[in-house]
């Protein structure tokens, strides 16, 4: 009776164990899929990541070419619409004039008279001494006028995008005509 008692103790404890290790087992399935699963999703954000940063460097670069080509085409057009304006007038070269394009010729006409004859697409070319106003359409001059240098700085920054003109100053106002070419 005793090696049945000692097999059957045995055996239930054998039984106990083996019923602890199954019921751990489920457990660690469910650990082990959530672990690949976190892999598996870092694997996922890393490749997105960096296939963001790939489009965001192409992005940047497209945008440097564009930046670049805009700055030579403006550069260009400045140079054209000068020797136009300097076909009418002298232009001094030092410091560089500021060229301002007309995109709301009727507010303009409304603050000052100056811009009476401007269309949209005209241009304001201002220097240190002289603001003027050319149509490149009609190839003339509508304008001169004298500007202190205190418009001209302010020109200066508005071309530059470092701020607005103050309210009620206009950047030009009629007065005596600049030197003509002979």
């Amino acid at each position: 009776m005793a090696i049945k008692e000692v097999l059957g103790a045995s055996l239930n404890s054998e039984i106990k164990v083996a019923s602890k290790a199954r019921g751990l087992k489920p457990f660690n399935i469910v650990v082990i899929v959530i672990v690949i699963a976190l892999v598996a999703l870092f694997a996922w954000s890393e490749k997105s990541r960096r296939e963001q940063a790939r489009q965001l460097k192409q992005t940047s670069q497209k945008l440097n070419e564009l930046t670049s080509s805009n700055q030579k085409r403006m550069e260009e057009v400045e140079k054209d619409i000068l020797a136009k304006v300097r076909m009418h007038v002298e232009i001094p070269d030092d410091p560089k004039p500021v060229i301002l394009t007309v995109l709301d010729a009727e507010k303009l006409k409304k603050d000052n008279p100056f811009y009476e004859k401007a269309e949209n697409g005209d241009h304001l070319v201002v220097t240190s001494k002289w603001a003027v106003l050319y149509s490149p359409k009609r190839d003339k001059v509508f304008g001169a006028s004298s500007v202190t240098p205190e418009q001209a700085a302010e020109t200066q920054n508005q071309a530059n995008g470092n701020g607005a003109p103050a309210s009620g100053s206009p950047i030009a106002s009629p007065s005596a005509t600049p030197k003509a070419k002979p």
